[in-house]
């Protein structure tokens, strides 16, 4: 029972309470994606609906663990209708700012 109550406490379980939310989400490779979070598992594996590929971290090989943003490519960001990201990828969930935090959590806990 205490095992299901931390659970519950945990980002991955929250992240279900911002289905419909639009998030940014950057992997460890240095990807940006922007998209609606469609869903979210115990795994953190998320699934993001009309994403984009906004940009790309690049390595400064001049200054290792620098990093300077840069284009993935020179044309225009990708769009993609559905997006899979493996959780253990993820280096950051970047939540719009207007967003309030604890009031999305609480109105998730009540549906």
């Amino acid at each position: 029972m205490a095992d299901q109550s931390a659970a519950r406490k945990t980002l991955p379980s929250l992240l279900r309470h911002f289905e419909g939310t639009e998030l940014t989400v950057e992997l460890k490779t240095g990807r940006l994606y922007r998209g609606t979070l469609s869903s979210a598992d115990q795994a953190m594996n998320l699934t993001l609906e009309d994403a984009s590929l906004l940009q790309r971290l690049i390595v400064n090989q001049q200054h290792k663990g620098a990093f300077r943003r840069g284009s993935s490519s020179a044309a225009v960001p990708s769009t993609l209708s559905l997006v899979h990201i493996r959780g253990s990828t993820i280096r950051f969930i970047h939540f719009p700012d207007q967003l309030d935090l604890t009031l999305t959590i609480k109105q998730g806990i009540d549906r």
